[in-house]
């Protein structure tokens, strides 16, 4: 499997299954190796809901997509999607002075990138023509 053609779904598989695999091997990676999937989960998800009703949101920025979320999933509900993507995208990257993140941190990551996920799969179930 290719990222760039994996479904939302596989890549929170992948994900989960980076969490289950911690070999000495893998160092640190393992974590951010974890968010980077359920991340590119998630953003597909999103790109993909708009496909809906307003598809022309489909290749605007990902930042212009996640501002207009709450047309498709309410102010609570995009507030989530929106913290769990800035959440994901700070344990992707390495920082010199901070500690790879935890395990409790990543499930607990994937757990919110699965919520968002499933969100905007049934909105595009909804509006799906």
């Amino acid at each position: 499997m290719t990222t760039a053609n994996a479904t939302p779904a596989e890549l929170l598989t992948a994900a989960r299954a980076a969490t289950g695999d911690r070999s000495p091997a893998w160092g640190t990676s393992w974590g951010r190796a974890a968010a980077f999937l359920a991340r590119q989960a998630l953003e597909q998800a999103v790109s993909t809901a708009w496909l809906g009703g307003l598809a022309e949101l489909s290749t605007a920025s990902f930042s212009d997509q996640l501002v207009c979320l709450p047309l498709l999933l309410g102010d609570e509900e995009a507030a989530r999607a929106r913290q769990a993507w800035y959440a994901l995208s700070r344990a992707c990257h390495a920082h010199p002075y901070e500690l790879a993140p935890a395990l409790s941190e990543v499930v607990e990551l994937l757990e919110a990138a699965e919520r968002a996920v499933s969100s905007l799969s049934n909105e595009r179930r909804t509006t799906a023509p």
